[in-house]
């Protein structure tokens, strides 16, 4: 799909109302991401709120999306919260090439990586570990059932979902690869 929007081939647009994707089932449990996992995926906000959106989502317990302050946040919340926050604010019309590692097991290292570069982590306290059970996976909103939140309203391109936690170089080849074609496009 190639949106009107964006000259960037199979980029999803949502208009911040009520689209999104979600799939029936998530074949992601905790089995196959236990030694670790990466979310993955290039996005773009058309308008940004006071309100928390999700862009990359399974079943709220292991996401990537923007805060209500406005931060990009990576979470894991399954018996214990742990998050990383941007170091920055997201602005506008402007491509981000966003990772969020986590390198799996009780109290593993979670990083999130904005544009290839990491940021703060905060709150690593808890322990947080992904069920066995199979989830849905959702863009642009929250994928429980039924599905919930605040719709993104913007453009989302390239979603990986790894069962390893990346490391920076594998991160900056993939955000090296594409950042020249997203960073010309508005």
């Amino acid at each position: 799909y190639m949106s009107r929007k964006s000259l960037i081939p199979y980029c999803l647009d949502f208009d911040g109302t009520d689209d999104y994707v979600r799939t029936v089932n998530n074949p992601i449990t905790e089995a196959q991401i236990a030694g670790g996992c990466t979310l993955e995926c290039w996005v773009k906000f058309d308008t940004l709120g006071a309100v928390t959106r999700l862009i990359v989502d399974i079943a709220a317990r292991l996401y990537i999306g923007v805060d209500n302050t406005p931060k990009f946040k990576f979470n894991i919340n399954d018996g214990g919260a742990q998050i990383a926050l941007s170091d920055s604010s997201p602005v506008i019309n402007t491509w981000y090439h966003l990772a969020g590692t986590w390198a799996g097991g009780t109290g593993g290292a979670m990083i999130l990586y904005v544009n290839g570069v990491a940021q703060t982590t905060t709150d690593t306290a808890n322990s947080p570990t992904i069920d066995a059970v199979a989830r849905p996976l959702a863009l642009g909103l929250l994928g429980v059932d039924p599905p919930s939140g605040s719709p993104l309203d913007g453009q989302i391109a390239q979603v990986r979902i790894w069962n390893k936690a990346l490391n920076v170089a594998d991160l900056l080849i993939h955000y090296a690869g594409w950042a020249d074609k997203y960073q010309q496009i508005f």
